[in-house]
C-alpha cells in the first residue's frame, strides 16, 4: 500500500475528527494549552472514551501536544483509572500543567546546562570545521603535487600566465587582476571537487565511481597549474593576501542572498529565483573552495619538497600534525551537535508525567514513540502525528523533482505521506546512535527526539526555507538542531531497518569519518543514504496538511502564526498547497475575516468553512487563530498594553515567565470559547 496507515486512499466518506496545532515556539504550546483544555472540556477531544481520531503538531505545536499524550497515555494505566473520575491530562490546575507554566524559561536556567554548553560546543564545531577546511587542501595540495612529479605537466606553455619561476606580489584590490590567469583553472578545480564530493555521498556503485574518477581526474589535470601559481604569490599565504578574495567571495554570497530574499518578498519565482538560489550555491562552493585552495598551497610547496626529498623534520612534523587533526576532532564533532542539548532541555518543561494523583515529575529518559498509542483502552487519547520535513531530493511521478518532503512520526509508522518511504516505528527505534558526550546508545527515534526534530527551526536545509548561502554558515557556527535518519527513498535502507530485530547500530558507509560526514553534507546540502529532517513548518506550519490527507470529516486548526496583519497567509498557502496536490478541489474558508482593523485588533479570530475531498465529499474546518479582538477580556488587553509584542511574541525568543506563559494560555482558552460559541450559533441558525 502506498501511504502512510492514515492516510484514507480507498476515497471512502470522510470520518473522524482531527486536530492540529501550528509552530511557532513557546508561543504555540502555551496558546495551544489554552485551545485543547477548552475542547477537551467541552468536547472531550484529548482524552476519554471518545476522543479526536488525531492531534496533529508542528513544531512548537508538538510541545504541548506530546505532553497531552504522554499524559493521557500514563493515565490510562489501571493503577490510574477511577472509573468516571478519571482525571484528564493538563486540565486546569493540574500538577503537570502547573509544571510547564513555571518552566518556560527552560531554555535559560540553569546557565550551566544551557550557555556554558553551547559555547563549548561552539568552540568544537569551530576547531573541527578549520581542521577538515585546512586538510581536505593539504589533501588536493598533496596529489596536485604527486600529479606533478609523476607526470610533468607543463601547462605553462600555454601562455595563460607566466613562468612560475616569476615571483609575484599580491598586496590589495589592485592586484587583484593578477588572478586573472589562474581563474578558469580554478573554476575546473572547483568543479573537480564538486564532482569528487558528490561521488564521495553518492547512492550506487556507478554513479558513485564515475563523479569519483571524474573528479580526480580533474584535479590530476588542472591542480598542478592552479596550486603551483597560488604557491608563487607570497602574499596568498597569509590572511592580508587572502582577505580581499575572501572579501569578494563573502560579497557576492550577500548579494546573492539579497536578490533571493527581494524576489521572495515580491513572490516572484520561476527561472529567475531559481538562477538566484543557483548563483548562491555556487558563491559558497567558491568560498569554501578558495579557503581550501589557500591551505592547500601554503602546504603545497613543502609537499613538493617532502616528495623530492627535499623537506625538514619540521616541515614532515608539520604534514602530520595536519593529518592527524581531523582524526582527533572527528568523534569529538559528531557529539557536538546541539539538537541533544536541545531534547534535553524541552523535556525539562514538556517531558512531564503525572506519577500520582496529586504529583507530577519529569521522566529521566525519553518515552519511545511506539509506546504512546491508545488502542483497546476504555480510556484513550488521538493519535499523535508529529510533523517534520526530509530534506531530501527525490522524484515523484507525477510532480518531477523536489528538495524535500513531508515527514510524520507517529507510534506505528514513521514516513513520507503518499510514497513507499517510511520505517515501522518499533524497528527504527532499534538503531541505536551515540548520546552526545557518554557512551550510552539511544533510540534513534523517541518522542522526545520527534518532537526536537519538528522543532528544528534553524538548520543548515530548511525546506522550502533553505538558503544555499546560509547553509554553511549554519553548520560552522554549529546551529544544526536537525536530525539525521536513514533515507526511507532508498529501499536498500527500508529493508536495512526491516531486519533490525533488536538493538543494533545503522550500516553506515564511513568517509571522512562519522562527524564530518554529518557536518559537511549539513554544510552543502548532501543527501544520500541518510535524511536530514527539520522543523515540520519548513513544509506546513499548521500540520493541517496531514489531516487533509487523513480524509477527517471535523478539523481544528489551532493557527499561532504572529501575523499582525491578520492576512493568514499560511493558512491560504496551506489550503492553496492542499488543492495543487488533489487532497482537496476547494474550501468555503473566509481567508479575510481575520483582517486586522487600525487598532491593530483583529476583527475575529476564528473562523468555520468546509473542505471538499476529491469524491465530492464534504468536511467542516474550523480555524482558531492566535490574536486579540476588541472584545477579548481585560485581562489580556490589559497585558498587551503593558506588553506591547503581546501576541506577537517572536518565535525565536524561546523563554517565557510564568505570567506570559498564562497569558497566551489565556488567549487559547478565550479563542477556543469564542469559537465553540459561534458555532453553536452557527448550527442552531441551519
Amino acid at each position: 500500500m502506498t501511504g502512510l496507515p492514515w492516510e484514507r486512499s480507498d476515497g471512502s466518506s470522510p470520518e473522524g475528527v482531527g486536530i492540529s496545532v501550528s509552530g511557532g515556539g513557546l508561543r504555540a504550546a502555551s496558546f495551544g494549552l489554552g485551545v485543547l483544555q477548552v475542547l477537551q472540556e467541552r468536547r472531550g477531544l484529548l482524552f476519554g472514551r471518545a476522543p479526536a481520531r488525531y492531534l496533529s503538531a508542528v513544531s512548537g505545536g508538538s510541545y504541548i501536544a506530546s505532553a497531552y499524550v504522554a499524559n493521557a497515555n500514563a493515565l490510562t494505566d489501571p493503577s490510574m483509572l477511577r472509573g468516571s473520575d478519571t482525571p484528564c491530562p493538563l486540565s486546569l490546575g493540574s500538577p503537570e500543567e502547573r509544571h510547564v507554566l513555571t518552566h518556560g524559561d527552560y531554555l535559560i536556567k540553569p546557565l550551566s546546562r544551557t550557555i556554558v554548553p553551547i559555547v563549548g560546543l561552539f568552540v568544537v564545531n569551530i576547531l573541527a570545521l578549520v581542521a577538515i577546511v585546512v586538510w581536505i587542501g593539504t589533501m588536493l595540495g598533496n596529489f596536485a603535487a604527486v600529479a606533478e612529479l609523476v607526470r610533468p605537466l607543463e601547462v605553462t606553455q600555454l601562455r595563460l600566465w607566466p613562468s612560475t619561476s616569476t615571483t609575484f606580489s599580491f598586496d590589495g584590490w589592485g592586484d587583484i587582476a593578477e588572478l586573472g590567469p589562474v581563474l578558469p583553472f580554478s573554476v575546473l578545480v572547483l568543479a573537480s571537487v564538486t564532482a569528487l564530493g558528490r561521488g564521495i555521498y553518492a547512492v550506487g556503485a556507478v554513479r558513485q565511481t564515475l563523479y569519483v574518477l571524474l573528479g580526480l581526474a580533474g584535479i590530476w589535470f588542472f591542480g598542478p597549474p592552479t596550486f603551483r601559481f597560488l604557491s608563487d604569490v607570497p602574499s596568498l599565504r597569509t590572511i592580508s593576501g587572502w582577505w580581499p578574495v575572501l572579501i569578494a567571495a563573502l560579497g557576492a554570497m550577500v548579494v546573492a542572498l539579497a536578490v533571493t530574499g527581494v524576489l521572495i518578498k515580491l513572490k516572484v519565482y520561476g527561472r529567475l529565483s531559481a538562477a538566484a538560489n543557483w548563483s548562491q550555491r555556487w558563491a559558497t562552493r567558491a568560498l569554501f573552495a578558495g579557503m581550501a585552495l589557500c591551505a592547500g598551497s601554503s602546504t603545497y610547496p613543502i609537499l613538493a619538497a617532502w616528495f623530492r626529498g627535499e623537506s625538514s623534520e619540521v616541515d614532515i612534523l608539520i604534514f602530520f600534525t595536519v593529518l592527524i587533526a581531523p582524526l582527533v576532532l572527528d568523534p569529538i564533532l559528531q557529539r557536538s551537535s546541539v539538537q541533544r542539548l536541545y531534547q534535553d532541555r524541552i523535556r525539562t518543561c514538556f517531558g512531564v508525567v503525572r506519577n500520582g494523583p496529586n504529583s507530577a515529575g519529569v521522566p529521566a529518559s525519553s518515552a519511545l514513540l511506539s509506546e504512546v498509542g491508545s488502542e483497546h483502552r476504555p480510556f484513550s487519547h488521538p493519535q499523535l502525528l508529529i510533523c517534520a520535513t526530509a530534506n531530501v531530493w527525490h522524484r515523484t511521478r507525477t510532480a518531477g523533482s523536489h528538495a524535500f518532503a513531508p515527514f510524520v512520526f507517529s507510534h506505528d509508522v514513521c514516513g513520507v505521506p503518499g510514497t513507499d518511504a517510511r520505517f515501522e516505528t518499533s524497528k527504527l527505534e532499534n538503531g541505536r546512535v551515540r548520546r552526545s558526550w557518554s557512551k550510552d546508545l539511544d533510540p534513534a527515534v523517541s518522542l522526545s527526539m520527534a518532537v526536537a526534530a519538528t522543532g528544528a527551526a534553524l538548520a543548515p536545509s530548511m525546506g522550502r526555507g533553505t538558503q544555499p548561502s546560509l547553509r554553511p554558515l549554519f553548520a560552522a557556527v554549529n546551529v544544526r538542531l536537525g536530525w539525521w535518519l536513514p533515507n526511507a527513498f532508498l529501499k536498500s535502507r527500508r529493508s536495512e531497518v526491516e531486519a533490525m530485530n533488536g538493538p543494533s547500530r545503522f550500516k553506515y558507509r564511513r568517509v571522512f569519518g562519522r562527524g564530518y560526514d554529518d557536518l559537511l553534507p549539513e554544510m552543502f546540502g548532501v543527501a544520500g543514504a541518510n535524511m536530514y529532517v527539520t522543523d515540520g513548518g519548513h513544509y506546513d506550519n499548521l500540520g493541517l496538511s496531514a489531516l487533509i490527507r487523513s480524509g477527517c470529516a471535523e478539523i481544528w486548526s489551532v493557527d499561532a502564526s504572529p501575523d499582525k496583519s491578520g492576512s493568514a497567509d499560511e493558512l491560504r498557502r496551506v489550503l492553496d498547497l492542499a488543492v495543487k496536490e488533489g487532497h482537496i478541489l476547494g474550501h468555503t474558508i473566509d481567508l479575510d475575516v481575520f483582517k486586522a482593523l487600525p487598532s491593530g485588533s483583529y476583527r475575529a479570530t476564528h473562523v468555520h468553512g468546509n473542505l471538499t475531498y476529491p469524491n465530492g465529499k464534504t468536511a467542516d474546518l474550523h480555524v482558531m487563530k492566535l490574536g486579540l479582538t476588541n472584545e477579548a477580556p481585560e485581562k489580556l488587553r490589559k497585558y498587551r498594553a503593558e506588553h506591547p509584542l503581546f501576541p506577537f511574541h517572536p518565535t525565536p525568543l524561546q523563554w517565557y515567565g510564568q505570567k506570559r506563559m498564562e497569558a497566551y494560555r489565556d488567549l487559547g482558552s478565550h479563542t477556543a470559547t469564542s469559537c465553540l460559541d459561534s458555532l453553536g450559533q452557527v448550527q442552531r441558525l441551519i
